[in-house]
C-alpha cells in the first residue's frame, strides 16, 4: 500500500476500534429500546469468582430454572499475548479519551461501576 492508503486504513481502523469501546453510547440505545427489561452482565462478572451468582441473575431474568454455570475455559481474546506492550503514553491517551464515556457508562448502569478502567 502507498502512504495515502496506509494513512486512510490507520484512520478508519483506529476510529472504528475506539468507537467499539464507547459502551455508553451503544448501551443507551438498548436501554431506550428495552428499559428495565435490559440486563447488563459484564464478562468479568460471569467468569469471575461470582460467576454462578451472575448466571443465576440471567436465568431469573429470562424466567427459567436455575442450573449450574457450565464450566468454560477462559478464552477471552484480551488474554492473548500481544507483540508489544501498551506504552505509558498510549495508556494515558486511552485513559483521557475514554474517561467521559466510562463516566457516562457508570451513570447509565446506575451502580458503582469502575470509572477508571484504564
Amino acid at each position: 500500500l502507498d502512504n495515502a492508503h496506509k494513512k486512510h486504513f490507520r484512520q478508519v481502523f483506529l476510529s472504528n476500534y475506539l468507537q467499539r469501546g464507547m459502551y455508553a453510547i451503544q448501551l443507551r440505545k438498548w436501554k431506550d429500546a428495552f428499559g428495565s427489561k435490559l440486563l447488563v452482565v459484564r464478562y468479568e462478572d460471569l467468569y469471575g469468582p461470582q460467576g454462578q451468582d451472575s448466571y443465576n441473575r440471567i436465568l431469573d431474568h429470562v424466567g427459567v430454572a436455575r442450573v449450574p454455570l457450565p464450566q468454560m475455559e477462559d478464552t477471552h481474546w484480551s488474554r492473548q499475548r500481544y507483540r508489544r506492550t501498551l506504552t505509558n503514553r498510549t495508556r494515558k491517551y486511552l485513559r483521557l479519551f475514554f474517561q467521559p464515556y466510562n463516566d457516562l457508562l457508570a451513570d447509565l448502569l446506575g451502580r458503582d461501576y469502575e470509572k477508571d478502567l484504564w
